[in-house]
């Protein structure tokens, strides 16, 4: 199962550093690269709900949405989400 992460190039979120998220898979570790699917989307609407100051805008897995997005909360997020991951199949397998 792959880790899908959204990242916002929208305005807003461009304006804030969205633009420096785009080479986001060049600077993920090695042992959760191969797990992620890195789309990028026109905009993510997260800012109409949410303060603007608070973009740049990441959604994971269409449901965990990251405010203030950088590269090292990035990574972070998607290494849980990886263990979580990790830890489901250990636990069917031990079943």
């Amino acid at each position: 199962m792959k880790i899908k992460i959204e990242i916002c190039l929208g305005t807003t979120c461009h304006l804030f550093g969205s633009s420096e998220l785009v080479d986001i898979e060049s600077r993920l570790p090695v042992e959760i690269a191969d797990q992620v699917e890195v789309v990028y989307r026109a905009c993510l609407e997260a800012c109409h709900s949410q303060c603007y100051k608070s973009a740049p805008f990441v959604r994971i897995n269409e449901t965990r949405l990251i405010y203030e997005a950088d590269a090292v909360k990035i990574i972070e997020v998607l290494q849980e989400e990886a263990a979580k991951i990790k830890h489901d199949a250990d636990t069917k397998k031990n079943t």
